[in-house]
């Protein structure tokens, strides 16, 4: 039997935006945006353009941008068991960005 690959199922789909390309590409996903629970996160980070990068794949993309960037944004490990600090928040030395020296991004609010 004949299997449709991800390039012709994307194709088939009515479109109700603009597309900007000529070509496509493919962010191979990690589960985290597919489940249904809070679950622990395996976070293996690796170099990327002289920065960090987590989430792996094999895809267009090196990593699954779109669920690193859910993990970071949510503050998902926030939601997990954690270890509390003497006021009883999360504890600054248990956040991901820290433990694995990632940059911080400083915002202006003129």
């Amino acid at each position: 039997m004949w299997k449709r690959g991800a390039s012709d199922v994307f194709a088939s789909f009515p479109r109700s935006g603009a597309d900007f390309s000529e070509e496509e590409f493919f962010i191979q996903a990690v589960p985290l945006l597919f489940e249904d629970t809070i679950v622990p996160q395996r976070i293996e980070c690796f170099e990327l353009n002289y920065s960090k990068a987590f989430f792996q794949t094999r895809g267009d993309f090196t990593f699954d941008v779109l669920a690193a960037s859910f993990y970071l944004l949510s503050r998902y490990e926030e939601y997990l068991p954690h270890n509390k600090d003497e006021y009883g928040r999360y504890a600054h030395s248990s956040i991901r960005r820290s433990r694995d020296s990632f940059p911080s991004v400083k915002f202006c609010t003129e």
